[in-house]
């Protein structure tokens, strides 16, 4: 009897070129999914770090904005307060914290950047939220009897004579200003030290901001003669600047925008990081030079003399944030392009393809090149500027 040997050809298995096959197949998949998740994952964090820049920036814009709208409150109104030297004394000592003028903004170029300087009065806020805490100011003129520390009369030696008493109240900080047409006349500061009288508000020396000698225009060398016979001629200005509103903005060696706030209380400055990776900051004057209320020019050279403040409309402020994402390959290749227009020229603006633009550089940060960037312009209105009274 013969035996049947079967074979069977469904158990064969896999060859090793069929492996080295499916195996090579496994391999370009996984490197092609990998590229497109590295891929998707840059593009999501270039999304994030464009967002963070973007919601960085906003923020700034949004703090400097504010405190700019208030620029002037207090004072702005009165044309011959602008530009007005300030003289202030602490205990008999020069105070030299406050700026050397009145103004409601001051630019300063520091390196690559700006400092934007704000001066206000405070009386903006109600104080404590007390029902007598007024929370406005309003310029009050001076009326006879004049006030001067040097007269027979009790009254005239203590208090400041005025046609009314609008949001005084005790322990307000008030800038006198002189109407008088000398342009060597100062703005002199002292404080309300007592309760407020009708139309009177006191004035008596003490070791405070009202310290014995205070420089009147009856004892200053600077006054003309015929303005040296009343001391603080009618028409003269009482500004009620409360606490007074003192704030610079700037950007440090950390890339970070702080604000410097000064307390006239204890006399001395707060500084308080507002924003993180703030790289820029340029801020300029907008000049009104013809008088036809439209900006003609952006720049950065402080107003020289009253009309010039007079001139000043707007402040424009140009702002630059980067992402908190470094980039493993460079991702910036040369200064930031702002473009400022051409209507109304700009101190340092370039001719571009968009008309005119502000070239900013960043290439003295560190590994610069591998951040992306983000750049802000607005023009911020001095509504106070604008709401003059006539004099």
């Amino acid at each position: 009897m013969k035996s049947v040997i079967r074979h069977s050809t469904g158990q064969q298995g896999f060859t090793l070129v069929e492996l080295m096959v499916g195996m090579g197949i496994g391999l370009l998949c996984t490197l092609v999914i990998a590229t497109a998740m590295s891929v998707a994952e840059g593009q999501r964090r270039g999304t994030s770090a464009g967002s963070d820049a973007q919601v960085g920036g906003t923020l700034s814009m949004y703090a400097i904005q504010r405190e700019v709208a208030m620029a002037g409150y207090g004072f702005a109104s009165e044309a011959m307060a602008l530009g007005c030297p300030l003289s202030a004394r602490f205990a008999g000592s020069a105070f030299g914290m406050f700026p050397p003028v009145l103004g409601p903004v001051f630019v300063t170029t520091v390196g690559n950047d700006s400092q934007l300087r704000i001066l206000a009065s405070s009386k903006a806020v109600t104080g404590d939220g007390a029902i007598n805490q007024v929370g406005y100011s309003v310029p009050l003129r001076v009326v006879p009897p004049h006030y001067d520390p040097n007269s027979g009369n009790a009254q005239q030696r203590t208090q400041f004579s005025v046609n009314g008493m609008v949001g005084v109240l005790q322990n307000d900080l008030m800038v006198l200003v002189p109407n008088a047409p000398n342009p060597g006349v100062v703005c002199e500061v002292f404080q309300v030290n007592q309760a407020p009288a009708a139309f009177s508000i006191p004035r008596a020396d003490d070791a405070g901001w009202n310290a014995p000698g205070f420089p009147t225009m009856a004892t200053s060398s600077k006054c003309l003669p015929a303005s040296c016979a009343v001391p603080n001629p009618s028409g003269s200005i009482l500004l009620n600047m409360g606490s007074f509103v003192d704030v610079i903005y700037s950007v440090n060696g950390q890339q970070q925008l702080v604000e410097s706030r000064l307390d006239t209380r204890t006399r001395t400055r707060t500084n308080r990081v507002l924003q993180s990776n703030v790289v820029r900051l340029r801020a300029f004057y907008g000049m009104d030079s013809d008088g036809d209320g439209v900006v003609d020019s952006y720049t950065n050279v402080q107003p020289a003399n009253p009309a010039q403040w007079a001139q000043l409309l707007s402040v424009r402020v140009v702002l630059v944030t980067r992402s908190a994402q470094f980039e493993r390959d460079p991702v910036t290749t040369g200064p930031i392009k702002v473009v400022v227009g051409s209507v109304a020229p700009v101190t340092g603006s370039v001719d571009c393809t968009e008309g005119k633009c502000l070239n900013l550089a960043v290439n003295d940060l560190a590994n610069w090149q591998n951040y992306r960037y983000k750049a802000f312009d607005t023009v911020i209105p001095l509504r106070n500027q604008r709401w003059k009274s006539p004099s």
